[in-house]
């Protein structure tokens, strides 16, 4: 990028700029772990959740595809998935090590 200020002595504008790139990067720290501390919290019982239509009406029950896209939903929520491609060696995990996580998490909420 080719920045400048209003005459080529003034610099000003350099430290406004690394300010706002500093709260921009701060306000998605924050709200980045806001989020994952609301997903790791979302009830199992919201998978079995009856289905309003929005206005007003009756609620009906989930059908079985419902029910199953909402337990991945929910099972992704509990346990983050990201790629082990350029990751450090100590941070990859088993897979046997998340299932064992998942089936610990279900236990704990009594499932």
């Amino acid at each position: 990028m080719r920045l400048t200020g209003m005459s080529k002595d003034d610099d000003s504008w350099r430290e406004a700029l690394w300010r706002t790139h500093e709260a921009v990067n701060n306000g998605a720290k924050v709200f980045g772990d806001w989020l994952l501390t609301m997903r790791g919290g979302l009830d199992h019982s919201l998978a079995d959740a009856k289905v309003s239509d929005g206005r007003g009406g009756e609620e009906r029950e989930l059908n079985d595809g419902e029910r199953k896209r909402r337990r991945i939903l929910l099972a992704l929520s509990w346990l983050s998935v990201e790629s082990e491609l350029g990751a450090p060696q100590e941070y990859i995990v088993d897979t046997s090590k998340v299932i064992e996580a998942l089936e610990g998490i279900l236990k704990k909420r009594g499932l």
